[in-house]
């Protein structure tokens, strides 16, 4: 399985202790072979995320608010090339609004509170 988890640019973009919660249980939890890779921050024109997601399995970002609109920018390009990747939204957004997120054409799922039980479901 190969999975990217990304948290789009903020101005003040800190490490997403989130992500790395997920990234570490995904580890110790997954039995089969098992590739991820981890975008956070600022990229020139989202290249570099997209590059290294269009053959993932499953996308996951970490929103806030501000980066929401992002995310589904950066989702809408890898569906574009990898219309079968799995598009999973979790975060401070998708947790108080999760039904609304769901509407969107380029969000999968979405995860409410702590995303790491339900990367092995």
């Amino acid at each position: 399985m190969k999975v990217t988890l990304v948290q789009p640019y903020y101005f003040n973009v800190w490490e997403s202790l989130g992500l790395a919660y997920i990234g570490a249980y995904l580890k110790k939890e997954y039995s089969g072979t098992l590739e991820i890779n981890f975008y956070q921050g600022y990229f020139d024109n989202h290249k570099v995320i997209i590059d290294g997601a269009v053959d993932a399995d499953i996308i996951a970002f970490s929103c806030t608010s501000p980066v929401f609109r992002e995310a589904l920018n950066i989702a809408e390009k890898i569906k574009n090339i990898n219309p079968n990747v799995r598009t999973v939204f979790g975060g401070w957004h998708p947790t108080a609004l999760p039904f609304d997120c769901l509407e969107e054409e380029y969000v999968d799922q979405v995860v409410i509170g702590e995303g790491e039980d339900a990367f092995l479901r």
